[in-house]
């Protein structure tokens, strides 16, 4: 019964479609635009906006002016947008609401029952509603693959369409219900005329059926026959021509091949065919039947692709990495770079060779290029609707060239050899195009797709797409084709692979490979055809540089036309070309090519003919590639005409007002030359900014593949709908289009939004989806299969079967690595101990990539490959790092004899020419990398260093008596250096609260002789004469009691301090305010308790081996240019990333787990995925920095921020281009977008950065001239220092938030590692020791993990337990100033997110809510460049001080919330519209403030009385006056003895205390006075400028004023009177004003 009413239903919701479809709603009437199931799209107008939604998508409810303030009815649930729908479609997996509120992780959804169809969407539906015609998944899944619904051939056909079998035909049963299966028994109907059947009668038991011939069909009349073409609808009959007959066909081959048995052509010649493949590092050959396996040629970095020239035997091959093409012979042998520069990532290369032409694809310039076979006359050939380029091919036969680009619009592109008439194939079948061939004998183009994983051919012009192969195809990359199979290379299985190029059929693998194969080819005459007429063979086509093939009128036949070398101009004669070299370019004698000015007398040959290199040149001191400016100073190439003198003479910036441009550049005002597709996309790449002005971008056209935003912004197509704001203006997200569209195929449609997601991303650990998260559903992930070519993890993820067993954790539950025969190593390999195989170029690198170590011996015995540099030690080093002012050999070999320019003021100018700060010599660290710094009469150290005894080496002063060794004879710690701190006290001797020991004569003589003043606090004066001690005396301690001569003092002992009430009676000392514990302190009476913070475990039951609950965590750090992974698990290091620059920082977002990373030498912020398909994929989200230095994910809110040392003449080669020249602190959000400086005064060079969501705030290091520790809030506001003295280098910084937040930072110098309480409280030094200069750190678990920078050995990066003093090596022997971080789900543990439903517009930062509330609060910022025009909303160009919001006179200047106004004296306000009024009673005097008088005698009162004015004085009072100076000098004079005998005092009576060395000073807690005490543990010394209020911690939104801006009318004198001191504040000392002088922020959230 259930099956009828399914079909009644599904025929009625046929109908209805069809009469939707026939007909259009009646007038007054809204039409949805799509119906829900069952129901009419047309909507009478009384159920328009009556909050419940008719329509599939609520677009009746969503129409303008639509007010929805409905309570829905029982039964009913309501949606965020105030809409009802019945409570049944409440988490039915259809976006009912329309906003997605009825859809979400809180439905729980269940798994489909077996009898259930289960959707893409994970809906359930019964079976029989699957290919009815009708969407009832609401995802059309469930109409997707249906046959149609036709009987096998066999069965009898019911006049109800019911299909009955044959051998129940006639068996006196009725099985059709018209009965018609027992009609006709037994009667032969093909004996009859009446069978009609034109060539075959096929009798059955109550019927007959008609048949045809071999060769022939039924017609649609199931009576006639008709001709089978097999050319065409059985195309694999034939291997090559193919010729349709009557009723069968015949096959052919073109010249060249012998027809064979069964259609197949074979080659007549007897040249043996073979296979080409790149292999990484390899270029290998291979017979097409798997045998014949051999090296051709190695030492690449990453050969992407290759070709051959069949004329000359010669292979091109591009390097990846390396950035340059290669010929060789095809052996390998006679290896020359033809092309050396200015490819970015070449990915496709193709050889003409007819035309003798080479062209390749550069997807990191979106461009294809065009040269001669020897590199000369290069042309950029095609450079519009270019996004990620990736294989190219050529057919000199008709002039054609192709090639696949795999961007967001991904598609097959066709044009003329010379880049004219490109057009674009585009197909269902084309998701991620890679490798591209031609079959000459069917004119056949092949492609491979690596996202919809199958091989595909068409027709030459793109028609007639067909699927050959889907099946056992993993990630393929290339493809080629010969005689009867297409070839291909897999990633995924690393495979070289075959089939048959006509059917798919016959599937094999020829070879499996240790590394990915790339690129392949089939050598053979035949491949490349060397009789086709070459029109320009005869003198060049007359040509005078490039003449290149094009497709002729006639067809297979070709012309040429004549194209110019970049920067040459085609003349009217369309033969010559004529140079157009700027006055910035040299033309080379020989007319090939205009290259830079600054490549003359480089060193390096750039003209072919040698002429940029004559024997005048004068001495060069630049490296190849800099601009050596008029004044020899050096800089990159990006600096020129950039509006800034980078030279200091100017002449970087000289003639930029006549440069040219590119035709595919843009010109920006100041000459600059950038690509087009850079202008209007939010982002300044003009220094001045010009390619982002309004009058640029409004009247600018977008190019193809771009979308228009309504501001006039240019994004790509693929941006437009995908739940981002990429416009700014939300443009490009139109929710009711949005809403309505429809994923592509191989993409992913998300449950709660309409995002559209890679179906390679669902269920790889990470929510794409955002959300909710539906692509990570566990019920529909736990049920997923994977394909043959991927492995499925324990977790349920899908990974590809080259990433198991690869030492890597792919899965992130490492079942990929369990169980494991690890592969073996390739030729060039290094194989380590343990297995391990390393690249040759990590081979004698100064890093020991083997644990053993083995690859890092007999170095000096070894070449350094390309692009290397030789230490003298043997050990190599990127030739980037060579005189870049950073010693990186081991001597500092490096940058000796670099010619670099002259050291600032206050550096040292090291005999390597590296510059190091003065205060660095004769400090005993090695700072030049050649000791150069050590030996400069360091005999006698200076007065502010300390000499060590037995080495008279010297080290910093403030390093002495710190608890820790720093000389290396420890002298600097010794009892006659410092006063050590017994733990047991003697008899004669009082215990202080602090464990000290001070003698009893010295407790309670008013001093702090203990440095707590716990000796002075329980003091009870008595008689003397008594043990007042004694039992039965009148000491009442209640613990400990110390008699004196003069009476007694209590004290209590550890665990508890005394009473401040009763000074007899204890109290619990909680001990958890000195951090004791790993993560977790528990005080308790007299003692405390540790524990392990959530999200770990304890493994020793004490708190003290806190590990996490999952033991996944690896180390992320970096080796130079590469991104490692140790994996702590298998204790192996894996290569994420390599060629990355220098990498001063990295961080990760756990929540999409991405690394980002700060390459300083292309100045740069880089991302890639840590996890997923797209693992290790690189992406530039930020370029054109200056000098950035540091990094920090806000992983809640989803924002970057980074440090950047702006412009300087320090390093010159590292400058670029940024919103501001100024060092700075910037913020953007997670993809780089809505870059917005928060910080840029008051800094010099801010290096390591952390963010607090939890607190809201960022932490940063000061490394200038004044070093420092300071905080802010996160949108730069409230900031504050915290630790502002006694710090000489300071580096890594990084919070431990498995114990309460916990600052720690390192100083380089110092050799120490310090900790401090998140409001800068309770800073102390916790580690020293042999830590060999820590530079970058980070903590987890139990463990400090740091990099090293000390040049007395190499890198390392080591851990120590955070409470224990034992120091143990992870990763030994990599480069020095290693990056580093841990990963791991509890490392950055989640916050409430408060901008999760934030309405900004653009940037939304974590603030605090105000006055130290716990809870964290947002504010929208925006952008540099743009204001607000509500408290949410940016627009560019506006400023909101444009519209002079400040009254009574204020200033207005912007701030990251809007704007802020500085008031005049009386008045106040966010807008300065309150007046204050002053109340005084000054009688004779000025009123200043409230309740304060200005007398006329200069003082500074609450009254001023008649006689204190002046001019009122009698002749004894003058006499008074003029005695007055006398009396002041001799009572100044007083003080001054008497101060001085105090101070002997003191300084006699510190001989029995420690050493005071204060350390680290910071700002906060109750303390007011400079307190210097020891490191054992105690508060380092307090120093507090004078400031009437606190900031970022302590204040809320109260900013810091100094007293002397806030009364900027008095003289400085009167200032300090004005509060009880009589001379200028001291240093150390903090002077807080009355409360009701608090000077208050008006800077609060607008």
């Amino acid at each position: 019964m259930k099956s009828f009413f399914i079909i009644v239903a599904t025929v009625s919701a046929i109908a209805i479609s069809v009469c939707q479809s026939q007909s259009a709603c009646l007038s007054g009437y809204f039409e949805c635009e799509q119906a829900r199931p069952g129901q009419s799209p047309c909507i009478p107008p009384q159920k328009v906006c009556d909050g419940v939604s008719d329509c599939e998508f609520a677009e009746d409810e969503g129409q303008d002016g639509c007010i929805i303030s409905v309570v829905c009815s029982r039964g009913e649930f309501q949606c965020d947008n105030g809409i009802c729908i019945p409570l049944a479609w409440k988490c039915d997996h259809n976006n009912d609401c329309g906003d997605g509120s009825d859809e979400g992780n809180f439905c729980g959804y269940r798994i489909c029952y077996a009898s259930e169809f289960t959707c893409g969407n994970g809906r359930c539906i019964d079976p029989n509603l699957r290919c009815n015609g009708y969407d009832d998944c609401r995802d059309n899944s469930d109409e997707v693959n249906c046959e149609p619904s036709t009987c096998a051939s066999s069965d009898y056909v019911c006049s109800d369409g019911a299909c009955v079998s044959e051998d129940k035909l006639c068996n006196i049963l009725y099985d059709c219900s018209d009965r018609t299966d027992e009609y006709n028994c037994g009667v032969n109907e093909c004996l009859l005329s009446s069978n009609m059947c034109q060539q075959i009668c096929v009798n059955t038991p109550n019927s007959f059926k008609c048949d045809c011939a071999s060769g022939y069909k039924l017609k649609s009349d199931a009576v006639s026959c008709e001709d089978i073409n097999e050319c065409l609808e059985e195309p694999w009959v034939c291997s090559q021509t193919c010729i349709n007959l009557v009723g069968s066909h015949s096959c052919g081959c073109v010249a060249g091949y012998n027809l064979m048995t069964a259609g197949s052509c074979i080659h007549i010649d007897d040249t043996e065919p073979y296979l080409i493949f790149s292999n990484r590092y390899y270029v290998r050959q291979l017979g097409l039947d798997g045998d014949d396996y051999k090296l051709l040629s190695d030492e690449f970095y990453l050969v992407a692709a290759t070709d051959f020239d069949i004329v000359r035997g010669e292979m091109y091959s591009i390097d990846y990495i390396a950035q340059q093409i290669i010929r060789s012979k095809l052996d390998g042998s006679a290896r020359l770079t033809v092309v050396t520069h200015d490819i970015q990532e070449g990915e496709g290369i193709a050889v003409d060779w007819v035309g003798r032409k080479l062209y390749w694809t550069d997807r990191g310039l979106d461009m294809i290029e065009v040269a001669n076979l020897d590199g000369t006359s290069r042309k950029t050939l095609i450079r519009d609707n270019l996004f990620d380029p990736r294989a190219i091919i050529v057919d000199p036969r008709d002039g054609y060239l192709y090639w696949s680009d795999w961007g967001l619009r991904p598609y097959i592109g066709r044009a003329g050899m010379d880049g004219s008439n490109p057009i674009e194939f585009h197909d269902d079948l084309v998701g991620w195009p890679n490798g591209l061939t031609i079959c000459f004998a069917t004119n056949k183009l092949y492609w491979v797709d690596a996202h919809l994983d199958h091989i595909v051919y068409s027709n030459l012009d793109g028609t007639g797409i067909t699927l050959l192969l889907d099946e056992g195809v993993g990630h393929p990359f290339a493809v080629t084709v010969f005689e009867d199979y297409v070839y291909w290379t897999d990633w995924n299985v690393k495979t070289i692979n075959r089939a048959n190029k006509l059917n798919g059929r016959h599937a094999e693998i020829l070879k499996t490979t240790i590394h990915r194969p790339f690129d392949i080819h089939v050598v053979h005459p035949l491949r490349q055809d060397t009789t086709i007429n070459n029109p320009c063979g005869a003198n060049n086509g007359g040509c005078s540089h490039l003449c290149l093939l094009v497709p002729s009128t006639i067809e297979g036949h070709t012309t040429f036309s004549c194209a110019c070398p970049n920067n040459f101009e085609l003349r009217p004669d369309r033969k010559t070309c004529e140079a157009q070299c700027t006055n910035q370019q040299f033309k080379c004698t020989d007319n090939d090519k205009c290259i830079p000015s600054y490549w003359m007398c480089d060193g390096e040959l750039d003209c072919h003919d040698g002429s940029d290199e004559p024997d005048t040149c004068a001495h060069r001191s630049c490296t190849p590639g800099q601009f050596q400016c008029d004044n020899g100073a050096c800089i990159v190439a990006n600096f020129l005409c950039d509006d800034e003198d980078d030279c200091g003479d100017h002449s970087d910036e000289d003639h930029c007002d006549t440069s040219e441009c590119n035709p595919w550049e843009f010109r920006c005002n100041n000459g600059q030359c950038i690509n087009q597709q850079e202008v209007c996309q939010q982002r300044k790449h003009c220094a001045d900014g010009s390619d982002e002005h309004a009058v640029t971008c409004n009247n600018r056209n977008c190019s193809l593949g771009y979308f228009q935003c309504d501001n006039g912004y240019c994004i790509p197509d693929s941006w437009y709908c995908d739940l981002d704001n990429d416009c700014g203006d939300s443009s490009d997200e139109p929710h009711h289009i949005c809403q309505s569209g429809t994923c592509p195929t191989g993409w992913f449609s998300c449950v709660n939004n309409y995002r559209c997601i890679p179906e390679y991303a669902v269920c790889d650990g990470i929510d794409h989806c955002r959300s909710g998260g539906s692509d990570e559903w566990f019920s529909m992930c736990r049920a997923r299969t994977c394909s043959p070519d991927e492995f499925r993890c324990s977790n349920n993820k899908c990974i590809p079967l080259r990433w198991q067993c690869d030492y890597d954790d792919d899965c992130g539950d490492n079942t990929d690595e369990v169980n494991c025969n690890y592969r073996a190593c390739s030729e060039s390999e290094h194989e380590c101990s343990t297995g391990f195989c390393i690249p040759w170029y990590q081979i004698c690198n100064y890093e020991e990539d083997c644990a053993d170590g083995s690859d890092e011996e007999k170095c000096s015995e070894r070449d350094c490959g390309f692009n290397f540099h030789q230490c003298a030690s043997g050990h190599c080093i990127p030739d980037a790092y060579v005189c870049d002012r950073y010693p990186d050999c081991f001597g500092g070999d490096d940058e000796a004899s670099c010619n670099s320019t002259q050291c600032n003021e206050g550096e040292f100018s090291c005999s390597n020419d590296v510059c190091v700060p003065v205060r660095y010599v004769c400090d005993g660290d090695n700072d030049c990398g050649d000791n150069s710094d050590e030996q400069q009469n360091c005999a006698e150290c200076p007065a502010d260093k300390f000499t060590c005894l037995s080495t008279g080496s010297c080290i910093h002063s403030i390093l002495k008596c710190n608890g820790f060794e720093d000389c290396d004879d420890g002298s600097d710690e010794t009892d006659t250096s410092c006063i050590p701190h017994p733990k047991v006290c003697e008899p004669d001797e009082f215990k202080c609260e602090n464990s000290r020991c001070v003698p009893v004569i010295d407790v309670c003589n008013t001093f702090d002789n203990c440095g707590d003043n716990s000796d002075e606090h329980g003091c009870h004066k008595n008689t003397g004469g008594v043990n007042e001690c004694e039992p039965g005396g009148i000491a009442n301690c209640e613990r400990v009691c110390t008699d004196l001569e003069d009476g007694f003092a209590c004290s209590c002992g550890e665990g508890y301090r005394l009473s401040d009430v009763d000074k007899f009676s204890c109290i619990d000392y909680n001990e958890c305010d000195d951090n004791p514990c790993h993560q977790v302190c528990v005080n308790t009476k007299g003692n405390y308790s540790c524990q392990c913070a959530v999200g770990y475990v304890d493994a020793s039951s004490d708190g003290t081996n806190c590990k996490p609950e999952t033991g996944d965590e690896y180390l992320i750090f970096t080796d130079g240019p590469y991104i490692n992974l140790y994996h702590f698990n298998t204790r192996q290091i894996e290569e994420f990333s390599s060629d990355q620059g220098r990498i001063e920082d990295l961080d990760y977002d756990a929540t999409t787990s991405e690394l980002y990373w700060i390459n300083s030498q292309s100045s740069e912020i880089m991302r890639s995925n840590l996890a997923g398909t797209n693992r290790g994929q690189l992406q530039e989200i930020r370029d054109q920095l200056i000098r950035p230095r540091g990094i920090a994910c806000d992983w809640v809110a989803g924002n970057i921020y980074w440090t950047d040392w702006g412009d300087s003449d320090i390093l010159e080669t590292r400058r670029r281009r940024a919103l501001s020249a100024k060092p700075s602190i910037s913020v953007a959000d997670k993809d780089g977008n809505y870059s917005r400086i928060l910080l840029d005064t008051d800094l010099d060079k801010p290096f390591s950065i952390v963010v607090n969501p939890a607190k809201g705030l960022i932490y940063w290091v000061e490394q200038g001239e004044f070093p420092k520790i300071e905080v802010a809030w996160m949108n730069g506001e409230n900031r504050e220092e915290l630790v502002t003295r006694d710090l000489i280098e300071p580096t890594g910084l990084t919070i431990d938030f498995a114990n309460y937040q916990t600052v720690y930072f390192a100083d380089r110098k110092e050799n120490l590692i310090f900790s401090m309480n998140f409001d800068g409280s309770n800073a102390r030094a916790i580690k020293g020791g042999d830590l060999l200069n820590p530079y970058q750190m980070d903590v987890f678990g139990i463990y400090f993990y740091w990099s090293t920078s000390s040049f007395k050995e190499a890198g390392q990066i080591l851990n120590s337990d955070k409470l224990r003093s034992d120091i143990s090596m992870t990763v030994p022997s990599i480069g020095r100033h290693a990056a580093l971080k841990i990963y791991h789900k509890e490392r950055y543990p989640s916050f409430s997110n408060p901008c999760a439903n934030h309405p900004c517009s653009h940037l939304c930062l974590i603030v605090p809510e105000g006055n130290g509330a716990e809870d964290m609060d947002y504010q929208c910022a925006c952008p540099d460049g743009f204001g607000f025009i509500d408290e949410n909303t940016c627009v560019k160009g506006v400023d909101e001080c444009n519209s002079n919001p400040c009254r009574n006179g204020g200033t207005c200047s912007r701030t990251v919330s809007g704007y802020k106004c500085s008031c005049l004296d009386n008045y106040d306000g966010v807008n300065c519209e309150d007046v204050i009024i002053i109340t005084c009673n000054c009688g004779y005097g000025e009123c200043i403030e409230n309740n304060m008088c200005l007398c006329n005698d200069g003082t500074i009162r609450d009254i001023c009385d008649e006689e204190n004015e002046v001019g009122k004085n009698t002749d004894d009072e003058k006499v008074s006056h003029q005695l007055v100076p006398i009396l002041s000098g001799l009572l100044a004079l007083a003080i001054i003895v008497i101060v001085c005998i105090v101070l002997f005092i003191l300084l006699r009576r510190k001989r029995l205390m420690s050493s005071s060395n204060t350390v680290v000073s910071y700002r906060t807690g109750p303390n007011v006075s400079a307190v210097s005490t020891g490191i054992g543990g105690d508060d380092m010394g307090v120093e507090n400028p004078t400031y009437t209020t606190i900031g970022a911690i302590g204040g809320g939104l109260n900013e810091k004023v100094p007293i002397d801006e806030k009364y900027p009318h008095l003289p400085p004198d009167l200032l300090h009177m004005a509060y009880g001191n009589t001379h200028p504040v001291a240093v150390g000392l903090s002077v807080e004003p009355p409360p009701a002088y608090t000077a208050v922020d008006d800077d609060v959230k607008k």
